[in-house]
């Protein structure tokens, strides 16, 4: 009589091991790329919003616009978009300004109000400052 083999259960528990062990890898890198795609959409965002505002300058004799929410929209940009890593929570775009002797804006900033996962600083984009007329 022949004997027949069959999968011991010690089999059973060091396959199901490796298989959890190989996908917990596996998403962790899903989730890596996934939190590198969000910070590039919001360098993205900052970057547009920046040359919104230098497109605005450029109609407005050089001036800058007092907020974002001076941007027309569908002029220069669609809508004024949120940060990806915002998660429901209030985070958005913010934007600073200075003004020159002669009481226009002259200087803006666009930053993101969320500190993204691994930053220890809030990010920026589009600092400029225009020279004296």
């Amino acid at each position: 009589m022949s004997k027949k083999r069959g999968v011991t259960i010690m089999e059973i528990m060091v396959a199901s091991t490796l298989i959890i062990v190989l996908s917990f890898g596996v998403f962790g890198m899903f989730a890596q790329t996934r939190n590198s795609a969000k910070d590039k959409q919001c360098l993205n965002n900052l970057s547009n919003l920046a040359k919104a505002c230098e497109f605005y300058s450029a109609r407005h004799n050089s001036a800058y616009p007092d907020s974002l929410d001076d941007l027309p929209a569908g002029s220069y940009v669609n809508d004024i978009p949120s940060c990806p890593f915002r998660n429901g929570s209030v985070g958005q775009y913010g934007y600073t300004t200075a003004q020159n002797a002669v009481g226009y804006t002259a200087a803006y900033t666009v930053y993101c109000t969320l500190l993204h996962p691994g930053d220890t600083i809030y990010r920026q984009a589009g600092s400029k400052i225009t020279p004296q007329p």
